[in-house]
């Protein structure tokens, strides 16, 4: 029995979207670092600070996943959902 070799799935990433999402995270993790500076200069909490660093590198990571999915599985959905 002969195996069929998979070829190597390349990972097709849009830098144009890709940069949009860390320049659109990096803002938004500076606004929020910005409004958590006391009057007398410190830092106070910065639970939302981190809590939105991890959510930028979880929605990363999910972009990562999303583009190793191969479109034309979709195609025979068209069928299903009556598009």
């Amino acid at each position: 029995m002969i195996l069929k070799r998979r070829e190597k799935q390349r990972i097709k990433i849009d830098f144009t979207i890709l940069l949009c999402l860390l320049f659109l995270g990096v803002i938004g993790i500076i606004t929020l670092l910005s409004t958590t500076v006391q009057p007398d200069g410190s830092f106070g909490s910065l639970t939302i600070v981190y809590r939105q660093v991890l959510f930028l590198i979880f929605g990363m990571i999910l972009y990562f996943i999303f583009s190793l999915v191969d479109i034309n599985i979709f195609k025979y959905w068209q069928v299903i959902l009556e598009i």
